[in-house]
């Protein structure tokens, strides 16, 4: 019988080890249960996170592309500014010239308007000396015929002389024609 007590007590402890071990594993069950229960939490929030992350990470890049855009922006605008100063120059360039312009021309029309008054004011003399001469008719025509023969009768002469010259010229040509045909 020392066989069948040994065999009871050891059934019976290995009868309380199974139940230990059922309910350890009960208990590695329900933790487990639980782990798997914050797994799928952890993946949910780091599945979220993933999203976050990737909207976060689509925001910079839209953010990288609006800079570089800005950048681009920003230098067409300098560009332009560059531009802008060097045509501002230019219309400095242009209005100080213009400047000049207006104050040559200022002096041109000034000088102008001396000369109209002074040319005015011959004319108003040499309107009343033709006034004052009206009456002496007779005699500006004789003094004008005797200023234009003065003037033109040295002229006539000279070319009255000049043609007796070329006459006595081919005279002595054709004599000097006629004296060669002798002697020969």
């Amino acid at each position: 019988m020392g066989c069948s007590c040994q065999l009871a007590k050891h059934i019976e402890r290995s009868t309380g080890a199974i139940e230990e071990n059922r309910a350890a594993i009960e208990k590695s069950a329900a933790t487990i249960r639980n782990n798997v229960s914050a797994i799928d939490e952890s993946t949910a929030k780091i599945n979220a996170n993933s999203d976050a992350v990737e909207s976060a990470s689509q925001a910079i890049t839209a953010n990288v592309m609006a800079v570089k855009q800005s950048t681009v922006e920003l230098e067409a605008i300098r560009s332009m500014a560059e531009e802008s100063a060097h045509a501002i120059g230019q219309n400095n360039t242009a209005v100080e010239s213009n400047t000049r312009t207006v104050a040559e021309n200022e002096r041109i029309v000034r000088e102008s308007t001396t000369a109209i008054t002074k040319s005015t004011k011959a004319l108003q003399q040499l309107e009343a000396i033709f006034d004052h001469l009206d009456g002496h008719k007779a005699l500006v025509v004789a003094i004008v015929v005797v200023i234009g023969s003065l003037l033109v009768a040295p002229y006539i002469l000279v070319w009255i002389t000049l043609r007796r010259i070329q006459r006595l010229l081919k005279n002595f040509e054709a004599v000097a024609k006629t004296s060669n045909n002798t002697i020969s």
